[in-house]
């Protein structure tokens, strides 16, 4: 008897502390966007540190892979975010902060602006391709869309397998991309805006990152990289940042 009374004390113990952890102890998950014509490969070395760190993380072969480019519109390939959002939450996920870089930084600041219920964004770089002038692809992909042929894959002078529709929506001077003060200005949510050391001079992001609406978690923080190289680098910075996210979405 005693042993059964001491059983039950503690298994009524450990009954109580589960149903005293609170609601949003899952804390925040992280969807990871890849550079442009990279893989989800790219983020290898982060997504066991970030687990770790409590930061549940998703690596997406996005639209723009060196595999799918292009797997849709730019609006269509928000879809892949959706689904990786509910998947992560479905795992018990709170919050989530969509993180990329170059390319895919720049596109995790477009879905924040059409999804101003994400918890951040961490953009490494972000940066945008759009064809102008004389662009040989610029002028075929125009010239399909004007013949009513802009939903017909095709093969354009790189190699790639896409429609003129989809190419545009990314890359074309009236793509959400070509006007980034625009964009930027959507922005509502906090940003970890991370920048290398060899941007400084022309490529200093101070006056885009400026676009973005004010929040006290939002950062434009310096790293001592490349345009590349900073995931990794600027690892660390990146916990601590998603350490204070965590702590607003608890209060």
């Amino acid at each position: 008897m005693r042993i059964g009374s001491l059983f039950a004390l503690m298994l009524g113990a450990l009954v109580g502390l589960t149903f005293a952890v609170p609601a949003n102890a899952a804390g925040v998950g992280v969807v990871l966007l890849h550079a442009r014509n990279s893989f989800p490969t790219q983020f290898d070395g982060i997504v066991p540190r970030l687990t770790a760190a409590g930061y549940p993380a998703v690596a997406l072969n996005a639209c723009w892979s060196d595999r799918r480019t292009y797997g849709g519109t730019a609006a269509e390939c928000q879809g892949d975010i959706d689904t990786a959002i509910a998947d992560l939450k479905r795992r018990g996920i709170d919050s989530v902060v969509v993180a990329g870089n170059d390319v895919g930084g720049m596109f995790a600041l477009y879905y924040a602006g059409n999804h101003p219920d994400i918890a951040g964004v961490v953009a490494w770089g972000p940066r945008a391709f759009v064809r102008t002038g004389n662009d040989a692809n610029l002028a075929l992909a125009i010239s399909l869309q004007k013949a009513g042929q802009g939903d017909k894959k095709g093969a354009f002078n790189d190699g790639r397998q896409t429609t003129a529709n989809q190419m545009l929506s990314f890359e074309g001077p009236d793509s959400p991309f070509a006007d980034p003060e625009a964009l930027l200005k959507k922005v509502a949510v906090p940003v970890l805006w991370m920048a290398a050391n060899d941007d400084l001079g022309t490529r200093d992001p101070s006056a885009r990152f400026k676009l973005i609406k004010p929040s006290p978690l939002s950062t434009l923080a310096w790293s001592v990289s490349d345009q590349y190289s900073m995931v990794d680098v600027s690892l660390d910075q990146v916990i601590q940042w998603l350490g204070k996210i965590k702590a607003g979405t608890a209060q």
